[in-house]
């Protein structure tokens, strides 16, 4: 198997190289998932490239986030500038990235990165037919289904073995996006799920903690049974992490690949890890042991990577504290404080510390020192040694020179071929302007019967309405949806094949599947497929890219069947069998014009463009939604992030308040965890300024909660139905913001 390692700087890619690494992953400048880390510049880029060749070593570069129209005509500089200089593959997450290379940089090889959220075999068998060489499956995916989706298709695949795990399936986190604008997605992710909450309402001290800041991951035990489940390539997590930490987990790894039977190895790998700095370790999703779910999460401790220091004590003084050490401490050590009042980590490289009133070079661990501390430190909060003076003064000896490429670089540049093609593409001048899209308020309509005409200034487009719950039709009787959307799962199947659905919900009536599907969850979902489709619903909203194959694989069923008609009687064989039609949820995150165009191209006939778009996004998108059909949704209770764990010690259907007082509820969907806001999100009253962008459909979304009479009332309200005059103010999520 290869050993793949990251690297955050030109000292780090170095020590990986020399650690034993078969390949490195390096960021691309500013279009990557860690886009808050050290930005290579193109001649580190070629130098690295270079170094690597030399050395018989693969490099891939990251270009693993979501790009806005704004990013595309630098994206197809810097994947011109890649295939001239070489590199081995691109990791990328965006479609529209995938629509890019594929047809104008056809010689780069291309890897799906874990984003693009591969959790199941049809999510690998997808992006091996869309041509991908290697897909990065999810790290949520157990030894058995990523041994599935390996028998599903010959197509390469990666897993990460080692390093930070996220609380949520990629790619499906909005929780730093809602919170504060800064896309995870874009690689600006502010961590929330690292911070402590509380639950609401608990007056225990210990209530709450930091409830979804996930323990590192250690497959270092599971080598062999990766390999056996078809894993090609071991991926160390890591881009952001120091020397030390690659130069120790590097080396374990390559110990234990080069020895598997030698149990000394294993002994030496396991010490080499213990000084990498990580944060407390589990095997994560591979072979979850006894204690299930509870040993993937420490919720008592705050989750940073390093060791840990020591506690603040009382009585701050000019700027400097007082702490109890827990292991050995000196100048020129880089640490790291955990402000637990705000969430916010400081780090900072140590200059001085005091013992007895003096000043001391070396502190031993037990020992009461004074040192500086960073602005809003407070009594209690944490601090964690996360570099060593030696370790940093050997990081600074390297070897690659990006001076040496400077010419290269300019070389490659004065190329006008890119300058043209972005010109021809309009992704630059006059294009890019963006049009007005703000409205003048108009009148709410006469009242008709204690009832407003709501679609005079509410709906100025179709809307469609989102549920997860057919019950909830009988509550909303007064609602005229211009479509209905039903999430599929086994509740509301059985509700269906008691109730049924008729009148005009049902003409034009789409099911949808939810954007994760587990493995063992598949059978049911395309049985009730052809269930459904038997039924002449045909209609369907799909929440991942490759759901597209459990459609193919029931028309083919379906073809070769004879679809029976609704009176339980088979057709004739010469009767023609109507085709599927899909539409595309947000959760295909579609930022940009080419990946619209892309998903038109996969056969999505109405996506819907990503939860997070800002205005500039929708003016810029409804461009090409007048050509290509696409919508957005304007209210919901977004989850914030989807997962996997179910510790037993979270608390389902009660809410927990952020250290900002934010404040959110977990529930349980189809199995999975759920994070979603006390209150909706709401764009509604922008259904002009949509309309006027070329947006030609808008989604209303109460799936996912329980919708209550308060919810369905501020539902109303929203819609300007009935009697009401007050306004209840809701977030706007991005829309007003300017999405980061």
């Amino acid at each position: 198997m290869e050993l793949l390692a990251p690297a955050g700087t030109l000292e780090v890619f170095e020590t990986a190289v020399k650690s034993g690494a078969d390949a490195v992953y390096v960021g691309a400048p500013a279009v990557n998932a860690r886009a808050l880390a050290h930005n290579f510049s193109l001649a580190e880029c070629a130098a690295m490239t270079d170094f690597a060749h030399e050395h018989g070593v693969k490099i891939y570069f990251a270009m693993n986030s979501l790009l806005k129209d704004s990013d595309l005509a630098p994206a197809l500089k810097l994947l011109a500038f890649f295939q001239k200089i070489g590199i081995d593959a691109l990791i990328i997450q965006d479609l529209g990235l995938f629509y890019a290379a594929r047809r104008y940089f056809p010689d780069l090889a291309l890897h799906a990165s874990t984003l693009m959220g591969a959790h199941n075999s049809p999510g690998v068998r997808q992006f091996a037919e869309m041509g991908f060489e290697r897909v990065v499956v999810a790290r949520e995916m157990r030894l058995t289904e990523i041994a599935a989706a390996a028998r599903s298709t010959p197509v390469e695949l990666e897993a990460f073995v080692h390093g930070a795990m996220c609380f949520s399936y990629s790619g499906l986190c909005m929780f730093s996006s809602f919170a504060g604008g800064r896309s995870g997605l874009r690689g600006r992710c502010v961590q929330p799920c690292r911070r402590r909450y509380h639950w609401r309402n608990d007056s225990r001290k210990k209530s709450g903690g930091y409830l979804f800041s996930m323990n590192d991951l250690c497959g270092l035990p599971l080598v062999d049974e990766l390999r056996q489940a078809g894993v090609s390539s071991l991926k160390i997590e890591g881009r952001m992490r120091n020397r030390q930490y690659v130069e120790q987990v590097v080396g374990a790894y390559r110990l234990v690949l080069d020895h598997p039977a030698e149990p000394d190895a294993m002994a030496e790998a396991e010490t080499m890890l213990a000084t990498a700095m990580g944060r407390k370790s589990s095997q994560g999703y591979f072979e979850l042991q006894a204690q299930g779910d509870d040993e993937l999460i420490s919720p008592r401790h705050s989750g940073n990577i390093g060791l840990f220091v020591g506690t603040v004590a009382n009585g701050l003084r000019a700027g400097r504290g007082e702490i109890k050490l827990k292991v050995a401490l000196a100048p020129g050590d880089r640490l790291r404080v955990h402000q637990e009042k705000s969430g916010e980590r400081l780090s900072w490289t140590l200059d001085n510390m005091r013992a007895v009133g003096r000043e001391i070079s070396h502190a031993a661990g037990g020992l009461q020192v004074s040192m500086p501390l960073p602005p809003g430190t407070r009594p209690g909060d944490c601090v964690y040694k996360v570099d060593t003076r030696d370790s940093r003064a050997k990081a600074r000896r390297g070897s690659i020179r990006p001076a040496q490429f400077q010419s290269i670089v300019r070389k490659i540049q004065a190329d006008p071929a890119v300058d043209n093609l972005c010109r021809s593409l309009g992704l630059t001048g006059k294009a890019m302007k963006m049009p007005r899209l703000e409205v003048k308020d108009k009148a709410r309509g006469k009242r008709q019967g204690g009832r407003q005409a709501a679609k005079v200034h509410y709906q100025p487009l179709p809307w469609w309405l989102k549920v997860d719950d057919l019950m909830i039709l009988r509550k909303i009787t007064d609602l005229s949806p211009d479509r209905l959307v039903v999430v599929l799962s086994p509740v509301s199947l059985r509700q269906f094949k008691r109730q049924g659905i008729s009148g005009p919900l049902r003409r034009g009536m789409v099911w949808a599947l939810p954007p994760v599907i587990v493995e063992e969850d598949l059978p049911f979902f395309t049985q009730a497929v052809l269930f459904l489709a038997r039924h002449d619903f045909m209609d369907w909203q799909i929440g991942h890219i490759s759901q597209k194959l459990i459609f193919q694989e029931a028309a083919v069923k379906l073809a070769a069947q004879g679809r029976p008609a609704r009176g339980k009687r088979r057709r004739p064989p010469s009767m023609k069998i109507r085709s599927f039609r899909l539409y595309g949820h947000y959760s295909l995150n579609i930022m940009n014009t080419f990946a619209l165009r892309e998903a038109a191209a996969l056969g999505i006939r109405q996506p819907q463009i990503s939860l997070e778009s800002d205005m500039e996004m929708c003016a810029r998108l409804g461009r090409l939604a007048r050509e290509i059909t696409a919508g957005i949704t304007v209210y919901a209770y977004p989850p914030l992030f989807t997962a996997r764990p179910r510790p037993s010690y979270f608390k389902y259907d009660k809410p927990f308040v952020s250290p900002r007082d934010e404040q959110f509820v977990l529930r349980l969907n189809n199995n999975l965890t759920q994070a979603v806001p006390l209150m909706p999100f709401s764009i509604l009253t922008a259904g002009a300024e949509l309309k006027k962008a070329g947006l030609n459909y808008m989604v209303v979304d109460i799936s996912g909660i329980k919708a209550g009479s308060r919810e369905l009332a501020l539902l109303r309200r929203q819609l300007g139905i009935g009697n009401h005059h007050r306004q209840t103010k809701l977030s706007t999520f991005n829309y007003r913001l300017t999405l980061q």
